[in-house]
């Protein structure tokens, strides 16, 4: 129940609203009082005062002339020594109505407000007319008119309203809502790489709740990170101990080597183990990149392709891997492609059966490149999903189910490219890499125009 509620606007949103939605009501009634003072009441004062003026000297000249009861029908006079009783206070328009009659018709006559609908449905005025009529006072009754009331007031006034009150709930969801998820839209992370920057915690209690549960996984995150982060660092340390020992060990039985005649069949060891060597070197360098930046950067460079290949199966046994490479200089990330070219052929021996093939062809602007093995294959519909966890009946099910595939996608993915597998003539496996290079790199040399 209590988790239900969090999902609800809370005491702070509705005072919001509700400060929103009567600061609106407040501005439409506050446009209505400006509509009346410059626009309707000028020219309802104008024409209520020239009727009223032109009336009032009508039947003042014809009271002197003819008796009451021969006025016309439509004049309503009330003869009394006080006000008519239907008559209320003036209110700040008739006050105004009475000072525009004398100073602009030259009438000073007292003007009260009739309260309808006693006379007419539209209401009107009482005014007190002169002339020797005795202690009695005549009072002349004008009503109003479609043309020179205000009857649109209330309609007027209630849509003013309404407006008010959409604007404010409008402004209220802009600020409150809208543009707080929008900032929560444009400040979530666009990477995957940690640290990632936390969300900004604003809106109403809902969008907040959502803020802040984005923020504690964001935060599990970053805490994650640097937990990995620690563990490759103090990784690293440990690695660089047992390399130096290893190359030291290593240096010592080179020497022997070169003195001793009986080492001399074991050179080609000695080098594939330098280079072993070298590579686990820099694998530790590249995890400890890992360790400070989050992600080891591509370090493309120009390198012969066969050279590369050449050097890579010096470390297997001879006859074991055989090499289609023709003479192509390459910009790309030397490590990297050692790294899953390596992974290609240890899956290749353990699962398959050898000689392992390696070719390598340019097709136009990209590098295709294929490892295919001698052994039994893979179901076809297992190709499809052999980067993720495959299954039990397949070759490798006693395997890091997939890691090594996930490691060469991840390589052709940093330059652009895709891995294929296929089934190859002798019916083994075929893994086939098709590269572009680094962005902003060209893969080949660019070739000399005449």
């Amino acid at each position: 129940m209590e988790r239900s509620r969090s999902y609800r606007l809370d005491g702070k949103d509705w005072f919001w609203l509700l400060a929103c939605a009567s600061g609106g009501v407040a501005l439409g009634l506050l446009s209505l009082k400006l509509l009346l003072a410059t626009v309707l009441e000028p020219e309802l004062l104008r024409e209520s005062s020239l009727r009223i003026a032109r009336n009032v000297r009508l039947v003042e000249v014809f009271l002197g002339r003819i008796p009451t009861n021969q006025l016309p029908p439509g004049v309503v006079l009330h003869r009394s020594a006080s006000p008519p009783e239907t008559s209320v206070p003036p209110s700040g328009f008739e006050r105004r109505l009475a000072r525009d009659l004398e100073e602009v018709h030259g009438l000073r006559r007292s003007l009260l407000r009739d309260r309808p609908p006693t006379q007419e449905p539209w209401g009107g005025y009482w005014i007190r007319l002169h002339g020797q009529h005795g202690p009695v006072a005549t009072w002349l009754y004008q009503p109003n008119r479609l043309a020179t009331n205000v009857w649109f007031l209330p309609l007027l006034r209630s849509l003013l309203i309404l407006v008010g009150l959409l604007g404010g709930i409008v402004v209220f969801l802009t600020q409150w809502v809208e543009r707080p998820f929008r900032m929560v839209l444009q400040n979530l992370p666009d990477t995957n790489t940690p640290p990632v920057r936390l969300l900004p915690e604003r809106g109403i209690a809902p969008l907040r709740r959502l803020s802040l549960g984005i923020n504690r996984l964001l935060e599990r995150v970053n805490d994650a990170d640097r937990a990995r982060r620690a563990m490759l660092q103090g990784l690293c340390h440990d690695l660089a101990s047992p390399q130096a020992r290893l190359a030291l060990r290593l240096e010592g039985l080179q020497e022997k080597a070169s003195v001793a005649n009986g080492l001399v069949e074991h050179s080609d060891t000695l080098l594939a183990m330098e280079r072993d060597l070298r590579s686990l070197s820099a694998l530790t360098s590249r995890i400890g990149l890992l360790a400070t930046d989050g992600r080891p950067r591509s370090q493309p460079s120009w390198l012969g392709l066969d050279d590369l290949c050449g050097r890579l199966i010096s470390a297997y046994p001879a006859g074991l891997v055989k090499l289609d490479v023709p003479r192509l200089v390459v910009c790309i990330d030397g490590l990297a492609l050692e790294r899953a070219i390596g992974n290609l052929l240890d899956n290749a021996l353990e699962h398959g059966a050898p000689p392992v093939l390696i070719r390598a062809r340019r097709r136009g602007h990209q590098l295709v490149m294929a490892v295919e093995d001698g052994g039994c294959g893979i179901a076809h519909d297992t190709q499809l999903t052999m980067t993720t966890p495959p299954h039990l009946t397949d070759r490798q099910r006693s395997r890091p189910r997939g890691l090594g595939l996930g490691i060469v996608e991840a390589f052709c993915r940093d330059n652009h490219g895709t891995m294929l597998l296929s089934s190859t003539k002798r019916g083994g496996l075929r893994v086939t890499l098709n590269l572009s290079g680094v962005e902003g790199h060209p893969l080949f040399q660019a070739r000399p125009t005449r």
